[in-house]
């Protein structure tokens, strides 16, 4: 909603609903039938500027003097100036015989009498007043002003609706703008993670969500094996990753994330938490915790951001976006784990096939040795020209003999 107030307009006014051609010869017809009730040859609605007054509607019978559209300065002395600065009735039979109103601007237009009410918005800026007006003293009936009233009710019942609708419609252009935002965010989120897995994503997501959001701080964190604190396993101050920390779960919002196992968005950050994180970090103002939670339901940790969430709103696209990023981040982290133990795995294996091999590369020198030796023991008996005994010669070929 678009008010004006200050140095340049002398009322609370609106300038953000425009009055629809419905509404307007609505009111035609009802200051039309006002005039003719009350046999008074000027019923008007007025409507306030910055610096004007407008007549904003005019009663269509021919002794008005009062054209649709005319304009006078404020601060003139008008009738209407009094009804909206007291936002009061005001009556006023006869101005030529008030000393408060014998010189007021209308006098020269010959309207001497007046009756007027303000018209006001549902939130009480001032939209104007409904008025008439006579040539001649006259004094109002009790009925007449109760009917004017009931008109003036009238109209700030459609102002009531017309605002209701502006702002309705402010809030689903807002809301479309917010779904926009998050798409392009989105798409940003998704262009910069193209192909990253693993450690790999962890990594880059921290940074990343830090620069689209415009947070000081995102990481992401592991509950402790005593389930007494949080682990962090990426984390990044001004999308730049920096070393991890552990804090206690107790003292952060993020004991909430754990026991509630949803989204927690709060402002109440405690000082020990903030201290623990220890990162000198100026205007942490919003915590927003997404849980990480496992293929059996286990919330295992969070992904947190923290700072001034330039684009954090409190949409449920937003936490859709924040819950869908965490789901993720739960997969790269199993698939890290997994990862991990594979490649414990490899290593195992890597080192028996090694052991094998030197068993082998022994098996195969001490054959060698032995085929070596039989073959110098043979050269020698047979310089000699003996024959050892038969229980000898088995012993020596056979596999234990050494």
């Amino acid at each position: 909603m678009l008010k004006v107030k200050g140095p340049n307009s002398k009322y609370s006014i609106r300038t953000d609903c425009e009055i629809s051609d419905t509404i307007f010869s609505t009111w035609q017809e009802t200051i039309d039938l006002l005039a003719k009730v009350t046999e008074t040859p000027a019923a008007l609605i007025m409507r306030a500027h910055a610096k004007e007054i407008e007549v904003f509607a005019a009663s269509n019978n021919p002794e008005n003097v009062y054209p649709k559209g005319a304009k006078e300065h404020l601060n003139s002395g008008l009738y209407c100036e009094t009804v909206m600065s007291t936002e009061q009735q005001l009556v006023v039979p006869n101005a030529l015989t008030d000393p408060l109103w014998d010189h007021n601007p209308d006098i020269k237009l010959g309207m001497i009498s007046y009756c007027g009410l303000p018209i006001k918005w549902p939130k009480g800026e001032i939209f104007g007043t409904i008025c008439i007006l006579d040539s001649i003293g006259r004094d109002y009936s009790k009925d007449q002003i109760k009917l004017m009233q009931m008109f003036r009710n009238s109209i700030e019942l459609s102002l009531a609706t017309l605002s209701n609708a502006n702002e309705e419609s402010i809030k689903r252009q807002k809301a479309e703008q917010n779904l926009q935002s998050w798409q392009t965010a989105l798409n940003e989120i998704i262009l910069a993670m193209r192909g990253r897995v693993g450690k790999g994503f962890l990594d880059e997501i921290v940074c990343v969500l830090g620069r689209i959001l415009g947070s000081k701080l995102v990481y992401i964190g592991l509950m402790s094996p005593d389930g007494k604190a949080v682990e962090t396993q990426q984390i990044a101050v001004n999308g730049q990753l920096c070393n991890n920390r552990r804090y206690s779960i107790e003292t952060s919002p993020c004991e909430r994330v754990f026991s509630s196992r949803e989204t927690v968005k709060t402002k109440h950050l405690s000082q020990p938490y903030l201290d623990e994180i220890n990162l000198n970090i100026p205007n942490l103002q919003e915590y927003i915790g997404a849980p990480l939670m496992n293929s059996e339901g286990h919330v295992i940790g969070v992904l947190v951001i923290l700072g001034k969430l330039d684009k954090a709103t409190d949409s449920q696209f937003f936490e859709n976006i924040i819950e869908t990023l965490a789901a993720r981040t739960t997969g790269e982290l199993q698939r890290v784990k997994a990862f991990d133990k594979l490649q414990d795995s490899q290593q195992e294996l890597t080192n028996l096939l090694e052991k094998t091999s030197a068993l082998k590369t022994q098996a195969e020198e001490a054959s060698e040795a032995k085929t070596q030796f039989l073959g110098l023991f043979s050269a020698l008996l047979s310089r000699k020209r003996c024959r050892p005994p038969s229980n000898l010669l088995i012993c020596m070929v056979s596999d234990n003999f050494t």
